[in-house]
């Protein structure tokens, strides 16, 4: 098995803040359409899955009240709510929970990998927010994973919480773009992250703030706010999701990139193998040439698709 080894250059200081908010807003720009109509489905799946939750309580209370008046001796009083049937509303809800949490992790992981592929130079549609069912599983166990070790933190203080979320920031662009298991990528995530962790905690601050300014603005006025926040989360999560993906491209793949100003490269997603394997090996994209100081973590890459 030939292995090759790349060094992905994660910058040192802050000078790649400004930088990569730039490239966010450019991305955008460019295919603000995409990216719009890929919010609009979004949110609407995670709408219509609510919908019917709420739809399928409201039914099973009405039947119940129905058959309580039919069946009640004094029309006076209401029919008592069985047990039963509290019960089974709070199933439907569980499971509506659970239904839009696992449509948001599909959309999501589609939504990154469009991210990604933008950013490396290369066409998107609207349909790849569909284009990512590989990575379902991932995220989902990404997410659990990050929540766990959250709640832990917590559970030691709050502040150690604060201070654990930075760590996850590249976690799901290093999921779909290498297609590997939850671990794998939270450890290929830390590494990167710890070698200028306070840089990704101020971007992280200020992409978490971008989002409450919004739910700001949307609260503060009166009779427009309701419809002002509906366009507005229309832009502001395909920007969320840009965000994130930024700085894993420009870290892992720099000048090569449409972004890094040098136009598109052959898609060679790279992977992060702590494990050994088989398959034979791509040569790995030389790190980009920088004159600023940097770190660097050594990992190695594969194809993917191979088998």
């Amino acid at each position: 098995m030939a292995i090759s080894s790349v060094q992905p250059v994660v910058p040192a200081g802050l000078e790649p803040f400004g930088r990569w908010f730039e490239k966010t807003f450019r991305a955008f720009a460019a295919n603000w359409g995409v990216w719009v109509l890929q919010s609009l489905i979004y949110n609407a799946a995670a709408m219509v899955v609510v919908v019917v939750g709420a739809v399928a309580i409201v039914a099973t209370f009405g039947m119940s009240t129905l058959t309580g008046l039919l069946n009640n001796r004094h029309p006076a009083q209401l029919p008592s709510i069985p047990t039963s049937l509290i019960a089974s509303a709070i199933l439907i809800g569980v499971l509506t929970l659970v239904m839009i949490w696992a449509v948001a992790t599909f959309l999501q992981a589609g939504m990154n990998a469009t991210a990604v592929k933008q950013l490396r130079g290369e066409p998107i549609a609207v349909a790849d927010i569909f284009s990512a069912g590989y990575a379902f599983w991932p995220s989902l166990g990404a997410t659990v994973l990050c929540g766990l070790l959250t709640f832990g933190a917590l559970l030691l203080c709050i502040v150690p919480a604060l201070f654990v979320w930075p760590f996850f920031f590249l976690l799901y662009p290093i999921i779909v773009d290498r297609r590997q298991g939850a671990i794998d990528s939270l450890a290929m995530g830390y590494a990167l992250v710890k070698q200028n962790y306070f840089l990704f905690f101020l971007y992280g601050i200020v992409i978490s703030l971008l989002g409450a300014a919004v739910s700001a603005i949307t609260n503060m006025i009166p009779l427009l706010g309701p419809l002002l926040a509906v366009p507005l989360m229309l832009v502001i999560v395909p920007i969320t999701i840009l965000a994130r993906a930024v700085p894993y491209v420009d870290i892992c793949y720099g000048s090569q990139t449409q972004f890094g100003f040098t136009g598109p490269v052959p898609y060679l997603p790279p992977a992060y193998t702590p494990t050994t394997g088989s398959g034979a090996m791509p040569s790995a994209p030389p790190a980009p040439e920088t004159d600023e100081p940097h770190n660097s973590a050594t990992f190695t890459w594969k194809n993917p698709d191979a088998r």
